[in-house]
Order: C-alpha cells, then sequence, then structure tokens
C-alpha cells in the first residue's frame, strides 16, 4: 500500500516521494543556517530579542543595519513560525503619500512612517512546515532588492 501511495504522489507530481521528502528544509529552528544564509549577504550575528526573548539576527546589508526577529515560538522559544526583516531610518525622509505610493507599487516589504516619525521596513516570511534553502536564500536576496529600493527612494 504505502509503494502505491509513493507511485501516486511520483505520477502527481512528477517527483520521487522518496526525493521531495529527501530534502532538508529551513525552519523556525533553523537559526544557524539562518544566520549562514544572511552571512551571504553582508555581515550577521545571531542575538536574542530583549523584548520578547525569541531569537534574533542582526546584519548588514550594504552598510544598512537590518534585524530578522522571529515570530510564533513556543514557550522555549523555539520552533517559530515565522521571521520579520526590518529596519528604520531616524527622522521623516519620505511624505505619507510617497510612503503610500510606495506601497502600492510594490509587492514585497512594508514601509511606513511610525509615531516618532521614522521610516520604517518590514518584511514578513512564512516558515510553517519549513521552506527550501534555495528558497530562504532567495528570500535574504529579494530582501536586499526591497531595502536597495527603499534606499534609492530617500
Amino acid at each position: 500500500m504505502k509503494r502505491s501511495a509513493a507511485l501516486g504522489l511520483t505520477v502527481l507530481f512528477g517527483v520521487p516521494a522518496s526525493a521531495q521528502s529527501a530534502q532538508s528544509l529551513v525552519t523556525g529552528t533553523s537559526t544557524t543556517e539562518l544566520v549562514g544564509i544572511a552571512r551571504g549577504f553582508g555581515s550577521a550575528s545571531l542575538g536574542t530579542s530583549s523584548a520578547t526573548g525569541s531569537p534574533k539576527i542582526t546584519g548588514r546589508i550594504g552598510g544598512q543595519e537590518y534585524s530578522v526577529y522571529f515570530y510564533g515560538c513556543d514557550s522555549n522559544k523555539k520552533n517559530c513560525t515565522s521571521i520579520q526583516f526590518a529596519t528604520y531610518w531616524i527622522g521623516k525622509r519620505l511624505t505619507a503619500a510617497e510612503v503610500n505610493q510606495w506601497n502600492a507599487d510594490k509587492r514585497f516589504g512594508k514601509l511606513f512612517i511610525d509615531s516618532d516619525g521614522d521610516l520604517n521596513l518590514q518584511m514578513d516570511v512564512n516558515l510553517d512546515f519549513g521552506v527550501t534553502y534555495k528558497n530562504m536564500e532567495d528570500t535574504f536576496d529579494l530582501w536586499k532588492l526591497v531595502l536597495e529600493d527603499v534606499l534609492d527612494a530617500i
């Protein structure tokens, strides 16, 4: 019975079921792997969020500091289900209309002005059930591109 189920998956998806499960996934517990990927784009280190006690990556891309916050973690601050890339610039550099237009024109990343008047950029990533290493590498590259888009705008 197991063999016919695997064959059904092969026919359905075109890839043997054993090959699909053999690929390791990056999850919310893969902090070492995530820091390693981040280091491929600049400096990065792993620490802990002072607000939540969850893991936090602090890095730099092109001189701009950013953080990766872990969310949906269990009571041991592990097995997190999502991460959020975040950075900010002190002082208002764009008008509300410019921020709204940027958000309307861009698919990835969320730009906003916080209560202190600082410009903030965030990008959420779902890690529930894991993603491939290549997908996560591409996600860091996407963050780099979004970050560069904002830097070009300010």
